[in-house]
């Protein structure tokens, strides 16, 4: 937005020095005058070429074109330039990475669930295993990591939770439909419950099913996963 100022005033400038021509004289000095600044301009930052219709002023032109219509058109259209420009966005500094999953350097990270809500701890193990904790982070990409939580029988639910929350599953068969709560749950498989959890807040598709087979669960302290080297992270 600096950069488009700085033309702004350029024309302004000149404008200045011609105000005292006629106007038929004024219209075409004026005119190239501008016009080779903004061209200048334009080659030495890499602007490509782009047309402005400058609605509801019965004006249409190009940024860097010919504007033969009327003399008030230049102005028009330097100032549809402050506007256009900055959702342009041609600065080559300001670019977006997608990152695919062989640039990906995998890392592992150890998160202990004693005593952490399952909701908000859920949470935080399906960001790293959708890769949101990295800065490139790429939606179609699996660009996430590896997740180990140890102590997961010692997760925590909030309120009546333990008694009220159950889980349904079908047998298959007519009036199949089973639900066992979640205290029964966490004494029968301690993992579940978190496992359940995360799988609820990734997408539905084939790389979220990618994704959950790093998530390796716990029941105690022990992990037999020493050689990835974990990184231990407090949440």
């Amino acid at each position: 937005m600096q950069k488009v100022l700085i033309v702004l005033i350029k024309a302004t400038q000149i404008f200045n020095i011609y105000e005292g021509v006629s106007v038929a004289e004024s219209r075409s000095l004026v005119q190239t005058e501008v016009i080779r600044h903004l061209l200048h301009f334009a080659k030495r930052n890499s602007i490509f070429y782009k047309e402005i219709s400058c609605r509801g002023l019965g004006i249409s032109g190009t940024m860097f074109g010919q504007i033969d219509r009327k003399f008030c058109a230049l102005k028009f259209c330097i100032k549809a330039l402050l506007f256009s420009w900055d959702g342009l966005n041609m600065d080559k500094g300001n670019t977006t990475t997608f990152r695919s999953k062989e640039d990906v350097v995998k890392k592992w990270f150890l998160l202990d669930a004693e005593g952490k809500t399952l909701g908000r701890f859920a949470v935080e193990v399906a960001k790293i295993l959708r890769g949101k904790h990295r800065p490139d982070f790429t939606p179609f990409s699996d660009s996430g990591d590896g997740v180990i939580v140890i102590n997961a029988e010692k997760i925590v639910v909030t309120g009546p939770k333990k008694a009220r929350k159950n889980y349904r599953y079908y047998t298959g068969s007519m009036s199949g439909l089973r639900e066992v709560s979640y205290g029964t749950m966490i004494a029968r498989h301690p993992t579940f419950p978190v496992e359940h959890a995360v799988k609820g807040m990734l997408p539905k598709s084939r790389l979220a099913r990618q994704q959950m087979k790093r998530l390796r669960v716990f029941a105690g302290s022990e992990h037999g996963m020493s050689a990835q080297l974990p990184i231990i992270v407090n949440c």
